[in-house]
Order: structure tokens, then sequence, then C-alpha cells
């Protein structure tokens, strides 16, 4: 019997009550918060066993106060290709992010848009053993 292909994929919506990142770029230190921010998430997989590629984007984002909408400040990228041999595991990985500056002129205005003043990404070829 020949193996079947599957696909499978997932999206997710979360919100974050509490958060900071400290920016050591200026003279002094800069404390941003992103609390009261949200995310989301939607990936998916395809498998003709043992072979997997999945891919997904994740997607932070404020909301807007008087109306429905949300405005997103950072795209991260995930893909994956990897082998699964028993407990064995072997893969790569690509991830990366770029900022997002949307005009969102009452963040602005309170100091609460994150506009991310860096991007960028990795490769990584890996071996895990064990399930996950």
């Amino acid at each position: 019997m020949l193996p079947a292909l599957i696909l499978s994929g997932y999206l997710q919506f979360a919100y974050i009550p509490s958060s900071w990142t400290q920016l050591y770029e200026n003279p002094f230190p800069e404390e941003v918060s992103s609390a009261g921010s949200f995310i989301g998430e939607v990936g998916a997989t395809v498998s003709l066993s043992p072979f997997y590629l999945r891919a997904g984007v994740l997607v932070p984002m404020w909301s807007w106060l008087t109306q429905i909408g949300f405005y997103p400040y950072q795209l991260q990228s995930e893909i994956e290709l990897y082998l699964k041999l028993g407990e064995f595991t072997l893969g790569y990985l690509h991830l990366c992010a770029h900022p997002v500056t949307p005009y969102v002129p009452i963040f602005a205005l309170i100091n609460r848009q994150i506009v991310p003043r860096w991007e960028g990404g990795y490769d990584m070829f890996y071996v895990r053993f064990g399930a996950r």
C-alpha cells in the first residue's frame, strides 16, 4: 500500500495582557510594552511519511480602540523540512522576521505603537531525539 499524502493546519488567535522589551540602541535604555496587543498565526503541514514540510506565519498586531480592526507591526515566518526516522528527526528550519509599519496615529501619539527597528532570520539544520 502507498503512503498517504496528509495535509493539516492550524489557526491561532492570542491576547497579550503583559509584556516588555528593552531597547539598548539609544544612550539610555528604553522600555517598550506590547501589552494589550494580539497575535494571529496560521500554519500548515504536508506529510508523506516519513517526510514533512511545515510553514507558518505569525503576526503580532494592535487593536484599534474605536472600531473593529487590527494593525500588524511584525511578520514572522517559518518554513521547515524534516524527516522522521523512529525517535530521530533530521531537519532544516528557516525563520525570518520583518517589520510592518502601518499608519496608526492614535498609538503613535500615546507612544504605544511598536515599530521594530530590526529584522533578520536564521537557517538551522538539526537532529532531534524523542517525541515533540
